[in-house]
């Protein structure tokens, strides 16, 4: 809901807290053309109350993130529905791995006045001391990480119209790709798969991905590395509330923002909703009903969301899952996945290599090597376009 008609002077609101706070704090003012645009800025904000709930259910047009010459920052926005109010929320740091912020207690945001000497002392005894020691028991849970390591792992990069692939240490895997006519670079000691034929090209690299997971191979299919200024699907509207003020989605249910398959040009991208334990498994706008399918059939639980416009869909891994068998669960559906042609990524924090390696096996227990299906029988691949590097 658009509850900004009346809000107070952000811009200036921010730029003197950052003078009152204790430190050395600088802000930087931005305003979201888009409401999807807000989320790119929150989506790192630490919190589980006031903040996270005026994120998810409020079009905000505009908000402030202060940081401390450490790293440490603040998300600050105006109170929804307020006219002389601000929240101000922690940003969690985003260059941990998922598993150190486990059972560390979220610094949750708070409100404060529209008076920066107030609401300093109320940020500095209040919010910053839980801040401050969340942060240590993460830095700490870090540091104790021991990193999973995972199987061999083969990365297909598209580049241009020709397909890049690294060079398998196993001689049987770099023969499956001189078979599926991929050519092999001595000066880049790579394989190269040339795009005149574009159509055979995708059925070859679907097929040598096919054969290579039937070896136990990992398959990473990674776009060019530079992604452009994001812009948003237009179907998607800005959020409403229903009559009597229910939120357009099921209790219990929260859609995905955005739609990460459609921003990378994937089939599937699976990922953990930042800070929470929901595990997505998602598909582009408008997925055809084979894919949802899979998708299914794998173990994940299809969810649906009916607006006055789109209908969104999207797949999360069981929640009654422990931590352990949510990651298990989402590996063990890529080998198939792969196998029927279509293009996965994962993070390395969710990737369990243990249960790649069984659900590996168990597929050739059940069926031969085989080729993926031609491309006419899979989506429609969207055009090349850049975008962040791929996950496996």
């Amino acid at each position: 809901m658009h509850d900004h008609e009346s809000a107070p002077d952000l811009a200036s609101f921010a730029i003197a807290l950052a003078d009152e706070l204790p430190g050395n704090w600088t802000s930087e003012h931005q305003k979201h053309a888009h409401y999807p645009d807000q989320f790119a800025r929150a989506e790192h904000v630490w919190d589980m109350d006031l903040v996270a709930h005026a994120i998810a259910e409020h079009v905000l047009d505009q908000d402030a993130v202060l940081t401390r010459d450490d790293g440490a920052r603040l998300y600050v926005i105006a109170r929804p529905r307020s006219g002389e109010e601000f929240l101000v929320g922690a940003i969690a740091p985003a260059d941990i791995h998922a598993d150190a912020f486990h059972a560390v207690r979220e610094p949750d945001g708070i409100a404060v006045p529209d008076d920066p000497a107030q609401a300093t002392a109320d940020i500095t005894n209040d919010l910053l001391p839980r801040y401050e020691k969340a942060l240590a028991q993460v830095h700490d849970n870090a540091a104790r990480l021991t990193p999973a390591v995972p199987p061999e792992l083969v990365v297909i990069t598209l580049s241009g119209r020709d397909f890049h692939v690294t060079k398998p240490d196993r001689a049987d895997a770099a023969q499956i790709l001189a078979d599926n006519g991929c050519v092999y670079d001595e000066d880049h000691d790579a394989f190269m798969l040339p795009g005149e034929d574009t159509a055979a090209q995708a059925e070859a690299i679907q097929r040598a991905a096919a054969q290579l997971v039937q070896l136990g191979i990992g398959i990473s299919v990674r776009l060019p590395q530079t992604k452009p200024a994001w812009t948003p699907p237009p179907s998607r509207p800005r959020p409403s509330r229903l009559p009597g003020g229910d939120s357009p989605h099921k209790k219990g249910e929260t859609p995905p923002v955005g739609n990460r398959a459609d921003d990378y040009g994937s089939d599937v991208e699976i990922y953990r909703k930042p800070l929470t334990d929901t595990i997505y498994a998602e598909s582009p706008t408008g997925a055809p009903e084979q894919l949802l399918a899979l998708l299914d059939a794998l173990g994940l639980e299809r969810k649906t969301t009916v607006t006055a416009g789109p209908v969104y869909t999207w797949h999360e891994v069981p929640g009654h899952l422990s931590e352990a068998e949510q990651k298990q669960a989402a590996t063990r559906a890529i080998p198939s996945l792969l196998l029927a042609g279509y293009v996965v990524n994962i993070p390395d924090d969710l990737f369990d290599p243990t249960a790649y390696q069984e659900a590996v096996a168990e597929i050739r227990k059940h069926r031969h090597p085989t080729a993926a299906p031609p491309a006419s029988t899979r989506p429609a691949p969207k055009a090349p376009s850049p975008a962040t590097p791929a996950r496996r």
